[in-house]
C-alpha cells in the first residue's frame, strides 16, 4: 500500500529523530487528496501515520518510565499559487 511504501518510511525516520515531510504533487483529479486523507472506510496516509505514531508513543511510554515525546505537525495546501493552512 501507499502507507507501507511511504508512510512507514516517514514514520521510521521520525522515530529516529529526523523531521519528515510527505508531499503530494500532481494533476487535478489524480488522487492526491484521496491518497493523503482517504475516506471513512479507506483511510489515507495521514490518518494511518497518526494512528501508528501515537500507538508507538503509547507503547514506548508503557515500556519506559521516564520518557517524553513532543509531536508537532502541520498541513498546508498549495493551489493556484495560493497557500492555505489546513
Amino acid at each position: 500500500t501507499v502507507f507501507e511504501d511511504i508512510g512507514m518510511v516517514a514514520l521510521n525516520n521520525a522515530f529516529a529523530g529526523y523531521n519528515v515531510c510527505v508531499f503530494a504533487y500532481g494533476q487535478t483529479g489524480s488522487g492526491k487528496s484521496y491518497s493523503m486523507v482517504g475516506s471513512p472506510d479507506d483511510k489515507g496516509i495521514v490518518p494511518r501515520v497518526a494512528m501508528a505514531l501515537f500507538d508507538y508513543v503509547e507503547k514506548q511510554k508503557q515500556e519506559h518510565d521516564n520518557i517524553t515525546f513532543e509531536v508537532m505537525t502541520s498541513m498546508i495546501e498549495i493551489y493556484s499559487e495560493k497557500i492555505r493552512d489546513l
